[in-house]
């Protein structure tokens, strides 16, 4: 049964991944500017963060915070929240939330590049084969809108949207970072 519904997860956290570009660009044709919706997502982010101060327990470890802890949690917060949601809705008034949703999924292969050079350790052939193939894989879907001479100004757009994987990927050496100075759960 764990197994069932951890393979059940998997889909499911890639469909609300997907809902924010969706959700992005609906609140864009709808008139709203790029960073209405960031704000909103980050406002929200900030209640619920307040809402973990409301039981006692949680206080002492959230108003006790060290330089380094503090530190750690704005790179957390700019590498996970803030520089992703700017260049996702910044882009999302160029490309479709299609568009912005597979060059996001590029996650996986920028955590292996970036592991790979931050921690000077060797890369396999298999992981190689695979960021080849993921790469592949995303140039075949983008150079169709790319050939298209309407949409010949949103090429820069694909570029600048690489920093949102790149910014996820470093999120997670952040993470580890905060992890490693003890910084708590709700302090997060």
């Amino acid at each position: 049964m764990a197994k069932r519904s951890a393979a059940l997860l998997v889909p499911v956290v890639g469909l609300l991944w997907a809902m924010e570009s969706v959700l992005g660009k609906a609140a864009l044709s709808r008139g709203y500017s790029a960073f209405d919706f960031p704000i909103v997502l980050n406002a929200g982010t900030v209640l619920a963060c307040l809402g973990a101060l409301v039981p006692k327990r949680n206080r002492a470890s959230v108003l006790t915070a060290t330089r380094q802890g503090l530190a750690a949690q704005a790179s957390v917060a700019l590498t996970l929240v803030f520089v992703p949601y700017l260049v996702i809705y910044l882009s999302l008034r160029a490309l479709t939330p299609a568009e912005t949703s597979l060059i996001t999924s590029m996650t996986p292969m920028f955590s292996l590049l970036l592991g790979a050079a931050w921690f000077r350790g060797g890369i396999r052939p298999r992981s190689v084969a695979g960021v080849l193939v993921g790469l592949a894989g995303v140039a075949v879907l983008e150079y169709p809108g790319l050939r298209d001479p309407s949409r010949a100004g949103q090429a820069v757009w694909y570029l600048v949207m690489l920093a949102v994987p790149a910014s996820y990927a470093l999120s997670g050496y952040a993470v580890r970072r905060a992890g490693r100075l003890d910084v708590s759960y709700p302090q997060m």
